[in-house]
């Protein structure tokens, strides 16, 4: 099955484009995921930034029914799935949960300090799968908005490639055939670019016309020169064919003249002959 160079290229550019693709929807998806984790973290910073020294305050006074306040106003929060809270108390080191832990999460610890004391840690823990939802969402999205992208950058690189390649190839092609079609056009055809060097300018293609042109006239010149000596060829066998002509006729001739010289006498000794025959000897 014949395919043309612009199936070929478009091919080509089609599958290196959908690997490029894949390629990039994965950056963009790594590049979210990792943006959506800042985010996350970003959320943890400002809830520390708000309620950060309250919290530290209450822990500071032991004042649980405000530490509870403050962790529940922390579980509230979308990004907020689990809170661990580690602190000095009466009894020694405390330690105080809110909210249910998640399989798969992210987290960040904070210190806390009062009047540049540490009183305990506070560590923030968020469930993945609220980002890989986000990132499935998104998913279909990516991958329609660059699979629009490689389609028309083919497309465009396809009509490009015909416009400068394939149609001059086209027109290169056609013109070999009719020099096939009728050899005698190749006297007085001559190779030219589609549009013109002025449209075109000057590339390979002009310079593979050239040759292309350049291999005709060295043709023209050895069929003009092959002509020539057939001509002169010709011309000397038509004498060479003349003269033995000639020469056949002057050997029959001379045979004819030969043969009638020689048989003239030749008659007159074999009639004497017979006479002979015919007479008895005379002894003397």
């Amino acid at each position: 099955m014949k395919t043309s160079i612009s199936k070929k290229i478009l091919t080509g550019v089609v599958l290196s484009s959908a690997i490029v693709t894949v390629f990039v929807t994965i950056f963009q998806i790594v590049q979210d995921y990792k943006s959506q984790i800042n985010v996350s973290y970003g959320h943890f910073d400002t809830l520390m930034h708000i309620n950060g020294k309250a919290l530290e305050t209450s822990l500071w006074d032991l004042n649980q029914h405000q530490i509870d306040s403050i962790l529940s106003g922390y579980l509230a929060h979308n990004n907020v799935d689990y809170i661990e809270l580690e602190f000095d108390s009466a009894d020694g080191k405390s330690k105080k949960t809110v909210g249910e832990q998640p399989i798969d999460f992210l987290n960040k610890e904070y210190t806390l300090t009062y009047e540049k004391n540490i009183i305990g840690k506070v560590k923030f823990l968020s469930n993945k799968s609220r980002i890989y939802d986000y990132l499935w969402g998104n998913l279909l999205e990516i991958i329609l908005i660059n699979g629009i992208k490689t389609l028309l950058a083919s497309f465009l690189i396809l009509f490009v490639i015909n416009l400068i390649l394939t149609k001059h190839l086209i027109h290169i092609d056609r013109f070999f055939k009719m020099i096939k079609q009728d050899s005698s056009l190749r006297k007085r055809l001559e190779l030219k670019r589609v549009g013109g060097e002025k449209l075109n300018g000057y590339d390979e293609l002009s310079a593979l016309v050239e040759t292309i042109n350049e291999m005709l006239n060295e043709v023209r010149v050895n069929q003009d020169d092959l002509e020539d000596k057939i001509k002169v060829r010709t011309v000397e066998l038509e004498e060479a064919k003349i003269k033995a002509e000639k020469a056949a006729v002057s050997k029959s001739l001379f045979l004819a003249n030969m043969s009638h010289e020689i048989r003239t006498p030749m008659n007159g000794v074999n009639g004497c002959a017979n006479l002979l025959l015919d007479l008895s000897l005379i002894h003397i």
